[in-house]
């Protein structure tokens, strides 16, 4: 779909809620789509870009500095909660000196 028209088009000819896969560098506001009938938008490869981008200025930072600084991180807390530093714990506590 390349314009908010054509996803009308698309959500009035499908009986289904609508989910749009929003294409890069698409500047679709959220209001706009559901005015067009769309349930859902999905902004994947924005999300993949932005991340990629404070990645890229983070190792730049790391290794001309040795720390990141001006850089908004996430806690050391949200960190481990979002790759469940826990259950990899438990998990490699369980098989300590196995080997």
């Amino acid at each position: 779909l390349r314009s908010v028209e054509e996803v009308a088009e698309a959500a009035r000819r499908i009986p289904r809620p609508l989910v749009v896969n929003v294409p890069p560098d698409v500047r679709w506001r959220p209001e706009e789509l559901e005015r067009a009938g769309c349930r859902l938008a999905i902004y994947p490869a924005e999300l993949q870009r932005a991340a990629i981008a404070a990645m890229r200025q983070a190792a730049q930072q790391l290794r001309e500095r040795g720390f990141v600084d001006g850089i908004e991180l996430a806690s050391g807390d949200e960190r481990d909660a979002l790759v469940d530093t826990e259950a990899w714990q438990s998990l490699a506590g369980r098989y300590e000196g196995a080997g």
